[in-house]
């Protein structure tokens, strides 16, 4: 997928081809990319939705910590992580579809 800077809300400063994206919101406009425009209002307006898309990347970090975690509790904190993880996803979508 090729997101342009129009696409993600236009250049970091004028005349510049870089736009910042909130990691909280990058694998979401990766995974969802008919969502783009409602992701990017939401995160900016909503703090409710803010806070679900800061919980979610904090998930998909933890969950790429304990995978390869040496540590015998890591496939329970993982498969933990990973629970939460659809459900925020969930929650997200639910908000997406909705969104006019």
């Amino acid at each position: 997928m090729d997101l342009t800077t129009a696409d993600l809300g236009g250049p970091l400063k004028e005349g510049s081809d870089v736009t910042i994206i909130n990691p909280s919101i990058f694998n979401l406009l990766e995974r969802f990319p008919e969502h783009r425009e409602a992701i990017r209002d939401l995160f900016e307006h909503s703090q409710a939705f803010k806070s679900l898309c800061m919980d979610h990347q904090k998930c998909l970090e933890a969950i790429r910590y304990w995978k390869q975690s040496p540590r015998d509790d890591a496939p329970l904190r993982s498969q933990e992580y990973e629970t939460l993880f659809r459900e925020l996803e969930e929650e997200i979508v639910d908000i997406l579809n909705q969104y006019r």
